[in-house]
């Protein structure tokens, strides 16, 4: 199974998920006591596949530059299987914890976001909140200074 169709499988099955999770707050919007809840709910559920993918791409790009050079040392050396080996699984590991992590972390991270706005945080205020965009943030502009 290719990579990619792996990862756009995983993504359609967490997009099921959030149609899901709308549906249970449609649900809970037709209580007036819950309706709050129910902004809230939608809006954290609809903020997590952002921080997501933002996330994913943060990540992906080391990872991207990891994987050239694993492949470009493999082109240029010719090494025995045993050396792919070894190099190799450590590689697809690192890759898949990195990527799983940063799913984990985008999601909550987004989800925080979009609770906070349905509480009536304005959107702004409620990125500028979160420690872990705060510290890339601050590594931005620790490079660029």
């Amino acid at each position: 199974m290719p990579p990619t169709f792996a990862y756009v499988m995983c993504l359609m099955a967490y997009l099921a998920l959030m149609a899901v999770g709308l549906a249970v707050c449609v649900l809970l919007l037709l209580v007036p006591s819950k309706r709050r809840l129910a902004l809230r709910l939608c809006l954290a559920i609809l903020g997590s596949l952002p921080g997501i993918l933002a996330f994913q791409f943060i990540v992906g790009i080391p990872l991207g530059v990891l994987l050239a050079i694993v492949l470009g040392l493999y082109s240029a050396f010719h090494p025995p299987d045993w050396v792919q080996w070894v190099v190799g699984i450590p590689t697809i590991l690192i890759m898949f914890v990195s990527l799983a992590t940063a799913s984990l972390l985008g999601c909550y991270t987004g989800g925080r976001i979009g609770w906070q706005t349905g509480a009536g945080v304005s959107l702004r205020s409620a990125i500028a909140e979160q420690r872990i965009i705060r510290h890339v943030l601050s590594l931005f502009r620790k490079r660029g200074a």
